[in-house]
């Protein structure tokens, strides 16, 4: 495979292009050019990668477009939560309670206060 490299050191500006290595070689990491360890390896999404990842059988195809299809769902449940209206909580639903407001208006002052304080009728 072809990989091009780049020094990472701001002082140099050494750029290697089509270094052959084998898939399962090491980055390269020395620059030949100032001697640090600060050559990094360029990452490029080109067309090499589809090509691999393209389904050769009818159940690769399958299971990709089961994928494709999962992910896209997802995202739809996902903005359909972010832009659901916000329903906000009553101050006593903030704190665990499960009373009704007609629950509370039949409790003593004294029960209101304790539901409000431990959430308990």
């Amino acid at each position: 495979m072809l990989y091009d490299y780049e020094c990472q050191n701001e002082e140099c500006d050494k750029v290697m292009e089509d270094v052959k290595q084998s898939i399962h070689d090491k980055p390269k990491k020395k620059c030949p050019k100032c001697g640090k360890m600060s050559l990094q390896r360029i990452i490029y999404g080109g067309i090499g990668m589809k090509v691999a990842q393209d389904p050769t059988t009818i159940g690769q195809a399958i299971d990709k477009n089961t994928r494709e299809n999962a992910t896209l769902i997802q995202e739809r449940e996902h903005k359909k939560r972010e832009n659901a209206p916000k329903k906000e909580k009553l101050f006593h639903q903030q704190f665990g309670g499960d009373a009704t407001v007609t629950d509370i208006n039949k409790m003593s002052p004294a029960q209101q206060k304790r539901y409000i304080m431990q959430g308990k009728k």
